[in-house]
């Protein structure tokens, strides 16, 4: 049942890839059958006939696509994504595409009994039964195959696209959300690691590095469940945001940091034994206005400007030298469902370097 939860949150958490997958393949199936359209009537009927829509096609044609690029969008989810992350970009590729070929084959082949099984009859293209008894040595068989082969790879492009930026940077991009800067409010998460430098130094820059990447690769499931938007990572200390009502809604911004909490726990033992070493995070929680914006030409990236950024780094470091895992601004305290916290008022403090000072709250989880 724990397995099954896990998969289903992760399925739940990356929603916006099947959103992906099925536009896609509407779009290719319009072209697809567009281009089957006028290739049959342009080659085999002439130019003075009327040219007949064949809905059934369509709609063959469109569940064949579906359901390839779903298929797609799971093994990349569930599978790829945890088996390729170590592997060079041009191998996973070209096994993807080998993958990606069966599957299409395998799709034509079972749409084909799918649309006889509805239709009484196997599908025509032009003036071609595609019967699965014959379909190897029907040259437009391998035209269709080679079709929907590149629409699948191009669906995994697009998949690792929407991994590399993100849920809510992948969807503002499509939108042209960063094409002038934009003033919003949000919630900042900054965590970082306790004595890591010390622990650098110990297990050397290679296994170090390891151990990092595993902690992370760990942390993606909860941050995607909760909707946080990875801003950037910078060494052991990811800085993570949301829209202001996305992260004080339910308290979530506050569940993601003890949700990460909970995996460091549930791994310890793991990370034990492959480096010797278990990882704690400390934090810290923000709220206020940032300009955001698209920046740079060669490379672009999107930045978000404003104090907001630099209070939740005092505050951060703050925490490391008190020794608390989590604190947050008053300004965020004001916006939470804070009777389901258990916490301690700090009083104001001078944050250095931020001119106004605020009340401070050490969180120390759920009531």
């Amino acid at each position: 049942m724990k397995l099954i939860n896990s998969f289903w949150n992760r399925l739940v958490s990356e929603r916006v890839k099947f959103y992906i997958s099925w536009r896609l393949a509407l779009g290719s199936t319009l072209i697809f059958w567009g281009l089957t359209w006028g290739f049959t009537a342009t080659f085999e009927m002439g130019y003075d006939e009327e040219l007949p829509l064949n809905f059934n096609q369509l709609i063959a044609f469109f569940i064949s696509s579906f359901s390839g690029l779903i298929f797609a969008t799971f093994l990349e989810i569930l599978v790829f994504k945890r088996i390729f992350r170590k592997w060079a970009f041009g191998w996973a590729l070209l096994l993807k595409t080998i993958l990606s070929s069966i599957i299409v084959i395998g799709l034509i082949i079972g749409g084909a009994y799918f649309y006889q099984l509805v239709f009484g009859t196997f599908p025509v293209v032009g003036k071609i039964r595609m019967n699965p008894n014959e379909l190897f040595s029907i040259p437009i068989f391998w035209g269709i195959a080679i079709y929907w082969g590149s629409i699948i790879d191009l669906n995994f492009f697009f998949l690792s696209v929407h991994t590399l930026t993100g849920n809510t940077l992948f969807a503002q991009y499509a939108r042209g959300r960063f094409y002038k800067p934009v003033s919003e409010g949000r919630v900042f998460l900054f965590i970082d690691m306790d004595g890591s430098v010390k622990t650098a130094e110990r297990l050397g820059n290679d296994q170090y590095f390891r151990l990092l990447n595993e902690v992370y690769f760990d942390f993606s499931a909860p941050i995607e469940q909760y909707g946080a938007e990875i801003y950037q990572f910078v060494g052991d200390e990811i800085v993570m945001s949301w829209d202001l009502k996305s992260g004080v809604e339910r308290n979530r911004c506050i569940r993601l940091f003890f949700e990460m909490q909970r995996v460091l726990e549930a791994n310890k033992e793991k990370y034990m034994n492959k480096y010797g070493a278990a990882p704690s995070f400390k934090g810290a929680l923000h709220l206020g206005d940032v300009v955001s914006g698209e920046v740079g030409f060669v490379r672009t990236g999107i930045i978000y400007s404003g104090e907001v950024i630099n209070t939740t780094a005092r505050l951060e470091r703050l925490a490391g030298s008190i020794k608390r895992k989590l604190l947050i601004s008053d300004d965020l305290f004001n916006e939470l469902n804070t009777e389901e916290l258990h916490y301690e008022n700090l009083g104001r403090i001078t944050l250095k370097g931020i001119v106004e000072k605020h009340t401070v709250y050490a969180v120390e989880g759920f009531r």
